[in-house]
């Protein structure tokens, strides 16, 4: 069952650090939307997307706000051109995904505010690829002169086929500084982000690895099955 942020949950998205990572965010939910294919994907492949997402066992100190799949339109709804993002869906063969959020009505006892988990799985790697491609390529352009965010580009992680890190920050409207570290990244046929918005100092890349290879080692063993 969906699970929706409470009210104090709902004013807190500046947690959110900027514009460019509800960009990325929006990406990863685009993902997640159900794609189109003749080929007929192995069954093993066709395994709930929820079953890769993060758990609460391993969010310290957030617990779950928000859990769904996300529908193609949903997805372009969030898109500057949604006839483009919806060719895009149809031409990466999106098979289906999944998004789950946590977070509280204030920071965790580690000053985290919110942690952000998508999967989505494709009809086959080269798919998968375009879309990372993509998702990496809109976070360069948010991170131009003039863009609302700057996005500082970290040492990609050894995670999957292909991987990146970005890191931003911003301010709130109380004056509070948060810092948030993203990490997407694809292996076979799955694509998937971890972000985790923080006050400031309190979230570091090896901290957001660690999450994010919680979530690739059950995309590995789904490609080992």
């Amino acid at each position: 069952m969906r699970r929706r942020p409470g009210p104090s949950a709902a004013r807190r998205w500046w947690a959110r650090p900027s514009s460019a990572l509800v960009l990325l965010l929006a990406l990863a939910a685009a993902f997640a939307a159900c794609g189109r294919g003749s080929a007929q994907p192995d069954p093993h492949r066709l395994r709930r997307p929820s079953e890769f997402v993060l758990r609460p066992a391993e969010v310290p100190g957030l617990p779950p706000s928000d859990a769904a799949a996300v529908s193609n339109d949903d997805a372009a709804s969030s898109s500057p051109d949604p006839r483009a993002a919806r060719a895009d869906f149809r031409k990466w063969r999106r098979l289906d995904g999944y998004r789950v959020t946590f977070s509280d009505d204030g920071p965790a006892p580690n000053g985290w505010l919110l942690v952000e988990s998508d999967i989505a799985l494709f009809q086959e790697p080269g798919g998968a690829h375009d879309a990372f491609v993509a998702g990496v390529r809109d976070l360069r352009r948010a991170g131009m002169p003039g863009a609302p965010a700057q996005w500082t580009e970290l040492p990609s992680p050894k995670l999957g086929d292909e991987a990146v890190a970005r890191q931003t920050s911003g301010r709130a409207a109380d004056g509070t500084t948060t810092t948030a570290v993203a990490v997407v990244w694809r292996r076979g046929r799955g694509l998937a982000l971890v972000a985790i918005s923080a006050t400031e100092g309190r979230i570091t890349l090896d901290q957001v690895v660690e999450l994010a290879q919680r979530v690739d080692r059950r995309m590995e063993g789904s490609d080992r099955g």
